[in-house]
């Protein structure tokens, strides 16, 4: 084919639909980068605020699993001292010796964990699911009234009155639906976190539909 003959097939395009089609292939692309660009931003700040939750929910649930572990341990030193020497009442001595040891569990495990978890809590609270939020509160609130008001010398006694004790909310150093509704967050975001980098490794052409069914909304 000779300069003539390609001239005259170039004579014969319609360039007036060819240009416009071009331009809207050049825009069409432009606005696909751009949302990639956006679904990455999103991708990579979701990831972010994932790991930064797991940091606080996973120690955090450790704590609050050995707390439940001591008291259950305390409870169960009681349920042997109650079988074994409730009915002798010249084994008082021996509940004396016993007694010190199940206190412990509480006053060197659970009220120290507890120091570590008010401040760690406290200082994170904007890393907690938004259902999270009120039970957490509510073991703070517990365990500040619990500093306050229990005798440090004695284990779970009051350091007010009697008559005023009676009359208010038992206080708490521990709260098992908080364990719980923590343990879960955890195990959510954990899965999350594995899905995600699970799509980062995965084949180029299957992270298009992965991102946008993934990546869920930054609770802040």
């Amino acid at each position: 084919m000779d300069i003539e003959q390609i001239l005259a097939r170039l004579s014969e395009i319609n360039w007036t639909t060819l240009i416009p089609a071009f331009i809207g292939s050049a825009i069409g692309v432009a606005f696909l980068e751009y949302w990639l660009h956006l679904r990455r931003e999103r991708w990579q700040q979701r990831k972010g605020f994932l790991e930064e939750q797991l940091r606080l929910y996973g120690p955090v649930y450790s704590l609050l699993r050995q707390n439940q572990d001591a008291v259950e341990r305390a409870g169960k030193i009681w349920d042997v001292v109650q079988a074994r020497f409730e009915s002798n009442p010249r084994a008082s001595k021996a509940v004396d010796q016993i007694s010190p040891v199940a206190n412990k569990h509480i006053s060197q495990i659970v009220l120290k964990n507890n120091e570590i978890l008010k401040q760690r809590l406290s200082d994170n609270l904007h890393l907690l699911d938004p259902d999270d939020v009120e039970p957490v509160t509510k073991l703070l609130h517990d365990l500040n009234n619990y500093q306050v008001e229990v005798s440090e010398s004695e284990i779970g006694s009051s350091a007010l009155p009697v008559e005023v004790a009676v009359g208010l909310p038992p206080t708490h150093f521990y709260r098992l639906e908080v364990n719980a509704c923590i343990k879960q967050g955890f195990d959510r975001k954990r899965a999350e976190l594995r899905r995600m980098l699970a799509v980062e490794t995965a084949p180029c052409w299957k992270k298009l539909g992965r991102w946008w069914h993934t990546a869920q909304p930054i609770h802040k």
